[in-house]
């Protein structure tokens, strides 16, 4: 549901058209901190190698992490 078009951490997303101010929002939303330089590395070639669906990649990825799951 967080990817669906509609969804809150989708319209904040596709609304902002500078990679790292999408990539603050996505960390925000799901770990209540900012990217470290090596998170922003990492994710930009995501989504350069899978274009839009490389959002959805990083926002999976983070919620298959420890720190989510400590967090929630």
């Amino acid at each position: 549901m967080m990817l669906e078009r509609g969804s809150v951490i989708y319209n904040e997303v596709t609304e902002l058209k500078i990679i790292n101010d999408q990539l603050d929002v996505i960390f925000l939303s799901l770990l209540s901190r900012t990217p470290t330089e090596r998170e922003v590395a990492s994710a930009k070639r995501e989504i350069r190698s899978a274009g839009n669906a490389g959002f959805g990649n990083v926002i999976w990825a983070l919620l298959n992490t420890r720190e989510f799951l400590f967090i929630q």
